[in-house]
């Protein structure tokens, strides 16, 4: 019998917000290197449904980099009027680019931070891979996803 080693896998977070991640799953990361914690970034598609990236990754994508100027180096003064905005889902670009960290071991350890995952009680999720990005899902938005019909989906 084959063994899918790549399924979806249920995870629990620690107190401290602390995920394991299968070793053989971060051996298909090409980033997921060495023995030094990375500074990785988790992107949100929507409330719930994570995808992990390295910082070369974000970097190499112009509207993630632009982003990540923000949240690394401060935003930079412009000459508009003080009543002048960005509409409110571009101003809040920053919120769906979360920098985190990712710590090698036995197994690798993702630290999932407060910011972006709501006021929630339950510290589960689901990991799993998708366009052959990781992907950390709330395990309440993956049930919900698991309700379309089949056939609105293939």
């Amino acid at each position: 019998m084959v063994e899918p080693l790549f399924k979806p896998v249920p995870v629990p977070a620690g107190a401290d917000g602390r995920i394991t991640i299968p070793f053989g799953w971060c051996q298909r990361l090409p980033w997921a290197t060495g023995d030094e914690t990375l500074l990785v970034w988790l992107l949100m598609l929507v409330p719930g449904r994570f995808r992990l990236l390295s910082d070369p990754e974000v970097q190499q994508d112009p509207a993630l980099n632009e982003i990540r100027s923000v949240l690394v180096d401060g935003p930079t003064l412009a000459a508009i009027p003080a009543t002048t905005f960005d509409p409110s889902g571009k101003a809040a670009l920053v919120g769906r680019l979360i920098p985190t960290s990712l710590s090698p071991g036995a197994s690798w350890r993702l630290i999932v931070p407060k910011q972006g995952m709501g006021r929630r009680e339950r510290n589960e999720y689901v990991l799993m891979f998708s366009l052959g990005y990781l992907e950390l899902w709330f395990a309440e938005t993956y049930a919900e996803a698991l309700t379309a019909p089949l056939d609105a989906v293939i």
